[in-house]
């Protein structure tokens, strides 16, 4: 009989007890959420200025043009962000502007471009290699050099703006075709033949615009 009313003792405890320990149990604070995952680290595009970010404006957009030293500043930010782009000031022009080049490439071949410089020029006259041997070597280590130079014409306003453009996707673009591009190839962009006549015509169009005169051609050689 003891035993028995032990037992029943027992379970009355433990069922009184159970909604107290189902209250703390609800009652308990659920685990803390894992901590947040830090962000990635912005794409290199996410550093280097886009040509809105200096120019004011996208390339091609309608009736924006700028002066010849607002490109500059553009190529030299670009430069600055990019280890793709090479800056240089190859001289002055005729009314003292800078004419400028963009050397383009991988960072890996910008760093060797004096040895690249003198594979090339022995591809040039293969006179200069001792032997077929040195000759093979210079063909597989080479790369391909590519010059393009822009804007002649300065009224052909897409000639000094497209390289813009260029420049800015090869120095940001992250695809396979691009980084193929970039490892093959060795890019000087020479972005105007004509500066003076970029800031000319820029200056001429930005006065008038909104004129009877607008499109028309600068009083003065270009």
């Amino acid at each position: 009989m003891i035993a028995r009313q032990s037992v029943l003792l027992a379970l009355a405890v433990t069922l009184l007890a159970e909604p107290g320990l189902a209250q703390q149990r609800r009652a308990r604070p659920a685990t803390p959420p894992a901590a947040p995952r830090r962000p990635p680290p912005p794409p290199a595009a996410a550093v280097i200025p886009t040509p809105r970010s200096v120019l004011g404006f996208e390339p091609g957009d309608d009736r924006k043009l700028v002066e010849w030293p607002v490109l500059v500043r553009y190529f030299e930010a670009l430069a600055k962000a990019s280890d793709r782009v090479d800056y240089r000031e190859l001289g002055k022009t005729t009314l003292g502007a800078p004419f400028i080049a963009l050397v383009i490439s991988s960072p890996q071949n910008l760093r060797r471009l004096d040895y690249y410089r003198q594979v090339n020029a022995g591809l040039a006259d293969p006179r200069s290699f001792r032997t077929s041997r040195a000759a093979r070597e210079a063909l597989q280590n080479g790369k391909t050099i590519v010059l393009i130079t822009s804007s002649i014409h300065s009224t052909e306003v897409g000639g000094h703006l497209s390289p813009v453009a260029l420049a800015y996707r090869l120095a940001t673009d992250t695809g396979a075709t691009t980084r193929a591009i970039l490892d093959n190839v060795i890019l000087w962009l020479v972005p105007s033949l004509n500066p003076d006549g970029v800031t000319i015509v820029a200056k001429w169009y930005n006065r008038t615009i909104g004129t009877t005169a607008e499109g028309t051609s600068p009083p003065e050689l270009y």
